[in-house]
């Protein structure tokens, strides 16, 4: 069993889906990741909303630039950005966004608790069906 890193995330005072989708796109190259959380639907629109907005601003701040260098590591990220997947019933996309029940089933590298009633007894056995996991991030209030 690999090591897992348990990250606990409270997003003040920006708002909850902007820290995700920079979490996210921070930790990008690791693959697939699962977002769990009780309202699938809203989370993907407000999480694509702000991965556009990220996308823009790093668009901005190549333009900016003079030195070539630095052009070319923020092209690498854009491109990276612009082939990342969000989805709700897709799962191959690269971020998968679900409800609890289905989590288990997954096998991505990051998995994501955003408004999740989710206790620790359910992150014990989580973790004890999914063996390969990386990185748990649970966002609390």
């Amino acid at each position: 069993m690999s090591a897992i890193t348990v990250e606990y995330r409270s997003p003040r005072p920006t708002p909850p889906t902007r820290d995700l989708a920079r979490h996210i796109q921070k930790r990008c190259v690791l693959g697939q990741m699962a977002i769990v959380t009780d309202r699938p639907i809203i989370l993907l629109s407000a999480i694509r909303r702000e991965w556009k907005k990220l996308e823009r601003n790093l668009e901005i701040r190549r333009a900016s630039l003079l030195t070539g260098k630095q052009k070319v590591e923020l092209t690498k990220v854009l491109q990276r950005m612009y082939s990342f997947t969000f989805s709700n019933s897709n799962a191959n996309a690269d971020v998968f966004i679900t409800t609890a029940l289905t989590a288990q089933m997954l096998g991505c590298k990051a998995l994501y608790f955003y408004d999740s009633n989710v206790t620790i007894a359910a992150l014990e056995k989580i973790f004890a069906t999914i063996s390969d996991k990386k990185m748990l991030v649970v966002y609390y209030r």
